[in-house]
Order: C-alpha cells, then structure tokens, then sequence
C-alpha cells in the first residue's frame, strides 16, 4: 500500500524527524506452505508487511494487508512476535521506529498475485524450506518460525529489570517487611452497621459485622 495519508500530513510538520510507527507482518499459512512475495523497490522476499491506521486494530491490519498486498483472503489467529525494528532510513531522508507486531495468519480463499503493485512474484512456498530460501533475510525467518506454532506463545524481546531499565532504578533482591494500615470506616445506610477494612501491603480485605 502507498504511505499513509496521516504519515504525509507528519512529515509536512516535521519533516525528515523519525516517526514512531506500527506496522504488522502477517505469516499467511495454508498447510504446510507460508505466503511470501518479493518487494518491488528492492526484490527482497518476505511476508506481507504494513502501517497500522489510526484508529485500525493491529490484527485487521495485517488481514488489510494480505488482501490488499496479494490478492488472498485471511484471518488473524494469534499474536506471534513483538518487537522493536532498527530505525529505518529511507532514501529520500525520511526515517522511521516500527514497533512491529507478527501475526499468524490462515488462509481462507483466493489465488496469490500481486495485487496492488507493491510486492511481485507473490506464491507459496514450503515452510521446511525457509532456510534455503534467497533474499529472505534472518528477521523475516524469525517471524516466520514464530508465526508456525498452532498454540504458540506471544514472544518479546527486553523487559528484564537487571537490563532493561535505568541503572539508577536497578536494586537488589530483599523482602518486603508488612506494613499494615487500618482504616474505618462508618457506613450509615439501611440496615449495615459498618464495615472495617483491613488492608496491607501483601493482603486486602473486607469484613462486615
């Protein structure tokens, strides 16, 4: 698909500056075969890939695409992959921070081609032949491979407190000694009387009498 008109309307306001963006790449199977096509700026293969809209759920992005990209009717299954892209430059200067969601994907109908221009060469190909594939970089088989799973987990990357955040907030193991805190309070409505609320820094509980 062409840029995005809210991706336009950003770059009249400022310009060349990076642009934090979703995009999505849909893992397209159908038995033992994955839907991959080749880009037309660059003849790299991959799986469809685009922007999230405002306002679009990233799951219906990614069926958007396949429909758009290749012509192929689809339906989101299951979160396979989050993570962060390097900053992307592209070659008029703009660049670009996607933060990518994998989706797996089953096909449902219709023939692969190139529908609107942006990919060529769009097919299936066997996914015991991935890694033997030319001009599909190791990014797109790490999405594939975790795409193929029925029952898979979401995988991330980062989100360790040992590493991923600000030393000046990184501390050590301890036990966290119990505080209690009593509070009371007089309910005068109907019939209750009151009700005492205990609560804690490990416990929180309500007792009526």
């Amino acid at each position: 698909m062409p840029t995005p008109d809210f991706v336009v309307r950003l770059r009249d306001v400022i310009g060349h500056a990076p642009i934090p963006l979703v995009g999505v790449t849909a893992i397209v199977l159908r038995g033992d075969e994955v839907l991959l096509g080749r880009r037309a700026d660059n003849g790299a293969l991959q799986p469809v890939s685009g922007i999230v809209e405002t306002g679009e759920e990233p799951a219906d992005a990614a069926v958007r695409e396949v429909r758009e990209e290749a012509g192929v009717q689809c339906r989101a299954t299951r979160l396979a992959l989050v993570h962060q892209m390097p900053r992307v430059t592209y070659a008029n200067g703009d660049e670009g921070d996607y933060l990518t969601l994998t989706f797996r994907c089953e096909w449902v109908c219709g023939d692969p081609h190139p529908a609107d221009g942006e990919l060529t060469d769009v097919g299936w190909y066997d996914v015991d032949g991935i890694d033997a594939l030319a001009g599909l970089d190791d990014d797109h088989r790490r999405r594939i491979a975790a795409a193929i799973p029925l029952d898979g987990p979401a995988m991330f990357a980062g989100g360790d407190a040992g590493t991923a955040m600000d030393p000046r907030w990184r501390c050590r193991p301890h036990a966290v000694p119990a505080r209690t805190f009593s509070i009371t309070a007089t309910i005068r409505r109907s019939r209750v009387a009151c009700c005492f609320a205990l609560v804690t820094a490990r416990t929180c509980s309500l007792r009526c009498v």
